[in-house]
């Protein structure tokens, strides 16, 4: 019997020292540190203009600050001059910008917002506003859900507008490669210029007035009741209902 028990004592003897390594091997899990971030507070604005690649997430809220996140946000320079409040990096970091994003949080309507060098701006949420002013430039980019009366919008040097919502009135202004793609923004009347390259996607259900220039192009969607098209230097006008 000691026999018998000493030979199965042999045989489970790899086993466990088997299982002892496997175990051993397991690396451990490392602990994710948590995200470092910056709350700043700021007073009432009615404008936003933001520069150096920095993107932003605009929130309405009952209150008015930034929330600060990603590299270099220590390097974020930020002033509220006349009701307008401008982001960007330091001087230092204006030619070598980090990912940096910001959620700004805003209690009163917005009237303007432009966006420079690369910036990013955008919002879930429905801005509502009686009028607004956008400018996207020199490689930025604007997305936006929109309820206005009147939209008033630029888009040059490569840079992008997204708009969706609605709105009375829509004035637009494209060159220079930009492009607007405001197909699901809801007119009733939308005003467009597009040159050298441009390219809009616009919807309008009363009156559409598209001029296009050296290259332009204009893709309508709604099937306006009046009609005003005018080509120079080429360029291409679609209706695409």
């Amino acid at each position: 019997m000691k026999a018998l028990f000493t030979f199965f004592l042999l045989l489970t003897l790899p086993m466990i020292s088997a299982q002892e390594v496997v175990q051993d091997s397991i690396p451990a899990q490392e602990t994710k540190r948590p995200e470092r971030t910056k709350t700043i507070t700021l007073g009432p604005f009615t404008g936003i203009k933001l520069f150096t690649g920095i993107q932003v997430k605009l929130i309405p809220s009952n209150e008015n600050k930034m929330v600060l996140s990603g590299e270099n946000f220590e390097t974020v320079v930020v002033t509220l001059n006349k009701d307008v409040l401008r982001i960007k990096h330091s001087i230092d970091q204006i030619f070598n910008p980090k990912n940096t994003y910001i959620e700004v949080y805003f209690s009163t309507p917005l009237d303007l917002i432009h966006t420079y060098q690369g910036s990013i701006i955008e919002s879930q949420a429905v801005l509502q506003a009686t009028k607004i002013e956008l400018k996207a430039r020199e490689g930025s980019a604007i997305d936006l859900h929109i309820e206005s009366e009147k939209i008033s919008s630029s888009v040059n040097s490569g840079s992008t507008l997204s708009l969706r919502g609605v709105s009375v009135n829509h004035e637009l202004k494209i060159l220079g490669g930009g492009i607007c793609e405001s197909e699901n923004l809801i007119t009733e009347q939308t005003t467009v210029k597009v040159t050298a390259g441009g390219v809009a996607y616009i919807h309008a259900s009363d009156l559409l007035e598209a001029t296009v220039n050296v290259g332009g192009t204009v893709r309508i969607h709604g099937r306006p009741t009046k009609l005003i098209k005018r080509k120079r230097i080429g360029g291409t006008i679609t209706e695409m209902n």
